[in-house]
């Protein structure tokens, strides 16, 4: 490491499971957030090709509602051994006292590594437009990552059904 340089977390993860979160980056969020808030996640990560993680940002107690949920894998458009930069915004819905979420990496969905550097969460005031932040990824609000395959197929059929034909 050259001086200056930010520190790497890594992570390597050898069994894979169908709980992702049986291998996880938690950490608190010391500070009260209040309702109306812009929250600012970004982060660098590095990972092998085939490898995802998810990103959350989450109650901190059963049933572990997920305020912010997001799911990142290999960009076959990114060089060998480039960095990428998640860069996420969100509002907060509810007043949260201190240490109550936490941003928290389920990384086992399958094996492989992670590097990542430069994590930062950051509340703005309610009247900062959250388009004035610039973004690169787009998570899924309220629920976890997988919530949306199911919500998709099921919403598919609801318009198939509702657009079908009709013979009068």
């Amino acid at each position: 490491k050259k001086e200056g340089d930010p520190s790497v977390l890594i992570a390597e993860v050898l069994n894979a499971s169908t709980r992702p979160w049986t291998m996880e980056l938690r950490h608190n969020i010391d500070s009260p957030m209040k309702k109306g808030e812009k929250i600012y996640i970004t982060f660098d990560y590095r990972i092998t090709p085939g490898y995802a993680f998810h990103c959350y940002w989450q109650i901190e107690s059963s049933p572990w509602s997920k305020l912010l949920s997001l799911r990142l894998a290999t960009d076959p458009d990114a060089k060998k051994n480039e960095w990428q930069k998640c860069m996420m915004v969100t509002e907060n819905f509810l007043d949260l006292p201190a240490r109550k979420t936490s941003l928290t990496f389920h990384l086992a969905e399958q094996k492989g590594r992670l590097e990542m550097r430069n994590v930062t969460m950051a509340a703005f005031a309610p009247d900062m437009p959250l388009e004035s932040l610039p973004t690169n990824c787009y998570p899924v609000f309220g629920g976890d990552y997988y919530d949306n395959d199911w919500r998709n197929t099921v919403l598919g059929r609801i318009t198939q059904r509702r657009t079908g034909r009709l013979k009068v």
